[in-house]
């Protein structure tokens, strides 16, 4: 699957960078859809409309000016339960570099400026085979990968009831910098990933 995040559904821009008021928690931002708005200038604990876009998943938005990434590791811990394909709660700094974002239904979640995970850590996680034998771009640590290769010897099942199907292998993938990482089986098959852009068709 991939993601397309799009500006107007993902970004919220406060009225503080754009030469307004501070907004009470009360108050719609009346920036919401001002693209020009670029500076940061959100005051912490103050509360915004957001409307967060969920068809593709979620990694990363904008908020406050400026690109946030799911805190956690894995998007599947965290995006069950969400509305699609938009989700409509709100948004609040509750540091200078995290944010929380909140829905009518109680979800919560983090976001933070940079991006999780550390480098050189193997994390666990459970790669994708697809009917191709291709393994299925990985969403973790904020970021969107794509394999540089094959597993050999692992096959994924054959295409059926109109739509592909994956063989799940479990591993680790290890970050090897902030564009690379490799997964690795038990038995030692590893396999290149490279950090892709996220903001693509999604299937």
């Amino acid at each position: 699957m991939k993601y397309k995040l799009t500006a107007l559904s993902t970004t919220v821009l406060l009225s503080a960078c754009c030469g307004g008021s501070v907004p009470s928690t009360a108050q719609v931002n009346p920036c919401i859809s001002e693209v020009g708005c670029a500076t940061p200038g959100a005051p912490l604990n103050v509360t915004y409309p957001y409307q967060l876009s969920t068809h593709c998943g979620v990694l990363e938005i904008r908020f406050d000016g400026r690109v946030f990434y799911l805190e956690s590791l894995n998007p599947a811990d965290v995006l069950v339960g969400l509305d699609q394909p938009i989700d409509a709660g709100t948004m609040v700094l509750l540091s200078t570099h995290l944010a929380e974002f909140r829905d009518t239904a109680g979800h919560s979640i983090r976001f933070v400026d940079s991006w999780p995970g550390l480098i050189g850590q193997s994390y666990p996680y459970t790669a994708q085979v697809s009917s191709s034998n291709q393994l299925r771009d990985a969403r973790f640590a904020g970021r969107l990968w794509h394999a540089l290769g094959i597993l050999p010897g692992v096959s994924g099942p054959p295409y059926g009831n109109g739509q592909d199907r994956f063989t799940e292998v479990p591993g680790s993938l290890t970050l090897v910098s902030a564009d690379r990482a490799t997964f690795t089986t038990p038995s030692g098959l590893a396999v290149e990933f490279v950090r892709t852009d996220p903001i693509r068709v999604c299937d």
